[in-house]
């Protein structure tokens, strides 16, 4: 015999208009965050007014031998230009150490070479940052030029955070990839620019300010067929 229950004689409350039972704060739930007034510094260093660019390679005809080797920065075309209303203030924002290298990014076994080649320029700098504010933003506009001093490529590339200096400063760190050369596999050959130079400025983003050591930073390559 199956047992029906009897109705419940349940009497609810008037609906009030001026209120909706979805306004109610349901028991339990978290309270929705606070929207602060001001941004918070981690938010600030999220969002830095100066972006990272994607790489821009111009059009570039030269052949190997249409020039000399090694071209002095002074007739690079065109040289990395200062920024707009950034101030120079060296006290600020200063060079600890750079290096541009060519790596042939195919593996090889010792005594086994692998007989293919893929040349790509590698940069690495160092900036000292005076630590005025706990958001800073540090970048670095790239250019990149070939062996008779004409602009091949162009970028900008943030530098991240590595470690306090110990001197009232942090230190930032850019490790990237500046350009892709040629290709060399065996039965094939993708040729590319042999880039001979880097040339950087620096600049850092704090307290509303852009500032920049005010130097044109150079590093020379060497060419393709003598990179290791």
């Amino acid at each position: 015999m199956h047992c029906i229950p009897a109705p419940l004689n349940l009497v609810l409350p008037p609906l009030d208009p001026q209120s909706s039972p979805r306004d109610e704060p349901v028991r339990g739930a978290p309270s929705p965050p606070e929207t602060p007034l001001t941004p918070s510094p981690e938010s600030l260093m999220l969002t830095p007014a100066h972006h990272p660019t994607l790489l821009v390679e111009t059009t570039y005809s030269a052949t190997p031998d249409t020039a000399a080797p090694d071209v002095p920065a002074s007739v690079l075309a065109p040289p990395v230009s200062p920024r707009a209303g950034a101030a120079v203030d060296a006290t600020l924002l200063r060079l600890r150490d750079e290096a541009a290298v060519k790596h042939n990014t195919f593996p090889s076994r010792p005594g086994r070479p692998s007989g293919a080649a893929h040349w790509q320029t590698h940069l690495h700098v160092e900036a000292w940052v005076r630590n005025t504010t706990f958001a800073k933003h540090v970048w670095a506009d790239v250019h990149v030029f070939g062996h008779d001093g004409a602009l091949v490529a162009s970028v900008t590339l943030p530098l991240v955070y590595e470690r306090p200096a110990g001197d009232g400063g942090d230190v930032f760190r850019l490790d990237h990839a500046v350009y892709e050369g040629a290709t060399a596999t065996p039965g094939s050959v993708a040729p590319r620019p042999d880039v001979r130079r880097v040339q950087f400025r620096l600049y850092c983003e704090l307290e509303g300010r852009v500032v920049t050591d005010g130097v044109a930073h150079d590093c020379v390559l060497r060419p393709d067929a003598v990179s290791g």
